[in-house]
């Protein structure tokens, strides 16, 4: 067990082992390269690969047990947590991740996790539950759980693989079709990119995927108990005028364990909402 200080706080840090269960009735997948971190608002902790993950700030608007909220009202409101992520190689990535207003339901804001460099971050749940009452005193501290799984974001060009060492198995780019529109050109639609991948393991036959689509420019998908999203798609072109781009088109996806609200699904493929973050310029 790891421990972070701050400002004369103590941040535990705790690797997981087995499945976690019983903090809020959430349980967490088992895992030994997890980690889980309690944060108040502006403490941080030491995360996989020398990364610091800081919560920012928690806007909680639950209803609690004493309003006697309707169950509509309730399942309206959520609880929303702020966080960055800093990496060692000096970049950041700036999350918000959100949990509903009813135990077990999605946020209709946010979802409960985020792809932030090479890390899934997922916001397990907010301790105590609810928004600030005039019959709080000023003691009253809000802490997120936070869950930090390790992952792996790869750029790959069309006709190249590469070997995928914490999902292990391989993910091959067989074409990338390239239609948006040239960041200088006045468009009347976005365009879409698609990009067709090939995956094998050894415990499974190779599948093929597409990735976006003139109507879905975007897209998670789930394979093998991972979750593939296709982050962008660099670099873009400048005119459909000016010829040749100046380097090959490289796709870059992140991989990583599917999230936890993403888990239990029976569909072959879970078309996931686009969730992986670029890094703040």
């Amino acid at each position: 067990m790891k421990k972070h200080r701050r400002a004369g706080m103590v941040v535990r840090l705790v690797a997981v082992g087995t499945a976690l269960a019983g903090w809020m009735g959430v349980a967490v997948a088992e895992r030994t390269d997890v980690q889980t971190v309690n944060l108040a608002p502006h403490e941080s902790a030491s995360g996989p690969g020398s990364a610091t993950l800081i919560l920012d700030e928690v806007i909680d608007s639950r209803c609690r047990a004493a309003e006697r909220c309707s169950p509509s009202d309730a399942a309206s409101r959520d609880a929303v947590a702020r966080v960055t992520l800093r990496t060692a190689d000096g970049q950041r990535y700036a999350g918000t991740l959100a949990i509903g207003g009813t135990r077990g339901q999605p946020s209709p804001s946010a979802p409960a996790y985020a792809k932030l460099g090479h890390l899934l971050v997922e916001l397990v749940g907010i301790a105590p539950e609810g928004r600030e009452l005039p019959a709080d005193g000023p003691g009253r501290l809000q802490r997120a759980m936070l869950r930090i799984t390790p992952a792996e974001r790869v750029a790959v060009g069309a006709g190249a693989a590469v070997e995928l060492q914490l999902a292990g198995f391989k993910l091959r780019v067989l074409s990338i079709n390239d239609q948006r529109c040239p960041k200088d050109v006045m468009c009347g639609s976005a365009g879409y990119v698609q990009i067709e991948v090939e995956l094998s393991a050894r415990n499974a036959p190779a599948e093929r995927l597409t990735f976006g689509s003139p109507t879905v420019p975007k897209q998670a998908l789930a394979w093998q108990g991972y979750d593939i999203e296709l982050c962008d798609v660099l670099p873009r072109r400048a005119s459909f005028a000016k010829g040749a781009l100046s380097s090959p088109l490289q796709a870059e996806f992140f991989i990583s364990p599917a999230p936890v609200a993403l888990r239990g699904s029976s569909a072959a493929h879970v078309v996931g909402l686009h969730t992986c973050v670029q890094p703040i310029l």
